[in-house]
């Protein structure tokens, strides 16, 4: 165990500042391919379809401090002004496909796995939020849908329509030293 958390803390270093060195990934119980360096494009849309990009990385690596976690950490943007998120992957019944991921400031987001995905539903501020990550071939597959419940049209039979919401795409490649042998 010393020997791996030794190497997670090397590749996690890493993929601080670039793809990860010659290393296998490990995968986080019950999610196959989510280990390893990703890194893409996020592709965002406001509510009016504008769209801009900004460099995403996802680095999930075993916790060198916490067996049976993971980092799971978000890069938004490059360099110095690179906004980093810390976050953990808590695995609570992978069999269930049961998950949290920690955000290590008193927030702590469910998650569950559903097919090959891990989906988080929650609320923040007057927004509701589904994020999704996919495990694809080239690495992950990421999506968010945003929308203000209260902003909802009423359409008949109880039915509320929201033709205004955000919505964010990225295909996060796998590190070429991170792929499967």
């Amino acid at each position: 165990m010393k020997a791996l958390a030794a190497g997670s803390l090397a590749l996690l270093a890493a993929c601080a500042v670039a793809p990860a060195p010659a290393a296998v990934a490990v995968d986080p119980p019950g999610l196959p391919g989510f280990g390893g360096c990703f890194r893409g494009t996020l592709r965002m849309f406001d509510r009016g379809g504008a769209e801009r990009s900004v460099a995403m990385g996802l680095d999930v690596l075993p916790a060198a401090d916490a067996p049976g976690e993971f980092t799971w950490r978000l890069r938004y943007g490059d360099g110095e002004a690179a906004q980093v998120r810390d976050y953990r992957l808590q695995v609570g019944d992978a069999a269930a496909g049961r998950y949290a991921v920690d955000e290590r400031n008193g927030i702590v987001l469910a998650a569950r796995r559903v097919d090959d995905e891990l989906v988080s539903l929650f609320a923040a501020g007057d927004q509701l939020l589904a994020v999704r990550y996919r495990a694809v071939p080239a690495g992950i597959a990421f999506a968010l849908e945003a929308c203000a419940p209260a902003g909802g049209a009423p359409t008949g039979q109880g039915v509320r329509t929201f033709a205004e919401f955000g919505c964010q795409r990225a295909i996060l490649l796998r590190s070429p030293a991170d792929a499967p042998r």
